[in-house]
């Protein structure tokens, strides 16, 4: 949540006349009030930091190797902006989603060595109200104020700590933390965290999409295309998994096939260049001729002309073997609703799933109870058949 600027005289009477009589001004921040009352009931020291959960020196290493891809990316974004941080002492954390500290940037945090945050388990129950406890509880980046903290040594500095989300799951929190009292820019320190917030959220996404790629390509006998479907029942323009043995698994780059099944002449396939700078440069050559000779005539062959639905005629009534990848539930739970198949992988709070057979009415029915158990269905891919 982003917040404008407030009084700290005024926030540091509230937090004392919290402290001192359990009394919540109507001023305080709904959250960070809900918050001093569970730490008040949970009987956290407020005045210095107390001890908290820590790794081990052994699994720190092995903490920060689990997450080094994303500790590699944050060191780029950091070095990129690390004169901001040096002019406004700025330190930045980045937390895992179970609250301990990966690794610490810049100026010492919580005035701490930076050996020593690292590991650092700073959660609610450990550290009491922070711009991370509120960030992680609601989901959303939150600024807060010196005196809003229930540690008292923080109060010198303000914080501000955003979520890092992947399908609507927080994945990391990055928290920045000053010394400054006077003269902060706010509105550059937001900048640069949800700049940072975004930028980690798109590398992750693109993460996930390389490993549903890696999986396809190396643990299913399948090539990945787009492919347009033509005939009499069904029509439809839709991903699939293409086995490798099959013509149209070669096609790649900026060429496009269409294969053609004919009951005496057996499969024909007409391959050519169907995207790159030159073949796209002469079909926009060729528009711009038509536009030039035949004036307005020509309108409706450049521009796409809406049609009215035909109903049925995109449904494919065949069964086939179907790759899902499903979220928020255990891969058992999507082996008991897909039936016969396998997991390929188990990743990113979910499972892909191999289904040896299945009609798009049973995928349907399929994917409504996996949200009916708290799970949602992220991808489908048909598999063509061998002798396709």
């Amino acid at each position: 949540m982003i917040r404008e600027r407030r009084n700290k005289d005024k926030l540091a009477s509230y937090y004392r006349k919290f402290m001192e009589e359990g009394i919540v001004d109507p001023n305080v921040h709904p959250w960070v009030a809900d918050s001093w009352q569970r730490c008040r009931a949970m009987h956290l020291p407020h005045e210095t930091m107390p001890k908290i959960n820590k790794l081990s020196r052994e699994e720190i290493i092995a903490h920060q190797k689990t997450h080094e891809f994303i500790v590699k990316y944050v060191d780029g974004l950091y070095e990129q902006s690390k004169q901001h941080f040096n002019i406004h002492n700025l330190s930045m954390l980045l937390i895992d989603e179970n609250g301990y500290v990966i690794k610490n940037y810049a100026m010492p945090f919580f005035q701490r060595i930076i050996e020593d945050i690292q590991g650092m388990r700073v959660l609610e129950e450990d550290v009491g109200t922070s711009s991370i406890s509120i960030a992680r509880e609601h989901n959303v980046p939150f600024l807060m104020f010196g005196p809003e903290m229930w540690i008292k040594d923080s109060h010198s500095g303000d914080a501000c700590s955003a979520p890092i989300c992947v399908n609507g799951k927080i994945r990391y929190i990055i928290s920045f933390f000053s010394l400054d009292q006077n003269d902060l820019p706010y509105d550059l320190l937001l900048s640069l965290l949800m700049t940072m917030k975004y930028s980690i959220e798109q590398h992750l996404n693109m993460l996930e999409a390389w490993s549903i790629n890696r999986i396809m390509m190396e643990q299913l006998p399948v090539t990945v295309y787009w492919l347009g479907k033509d005939g009499s029942v069904a029509a439809g323009v839709e991903p699939c998994l293409v086995p490798r043995s099959h013509q149209l698994a070669g096609v790649d780059d900026v060429f496009n096939a269409v294969l053609v099944k004919g009951d005496m002449l057996g499969d024909v396939v007409f391959y050519g260049k169907g995207a790159g700078k030159l073949p796209t440069a002469s079909a926009v050559v060729a528009d711009v001729v038509d536009a030039l000779k035949n004036g307005s005539k020509v309108h409706d062959s450049l521009f796409w002309q809406p049609a009215e639905p035909v109903e049925g005629l995109l449904t494919d009534p065949a069964p086939a073997a179907y790759y899902v990848r499903v979220a928020g539930i255990a891969p058992a739970v999507v082996e008991a609703i897909y039936g016969t198949g396998k997991v390929v992988e188990e990743r990113f709070d979910g499972c892909a799933y191999f289904v040896e057979q299945a009609d798009e009415k049973a995928l349907a029915e399929a994917a409504r109870k996996v949200e009916a158990v708290g799970g949602s269905v992220k991808l489908v891919l048909k598999r063509l058949p061998e002798e396709a």
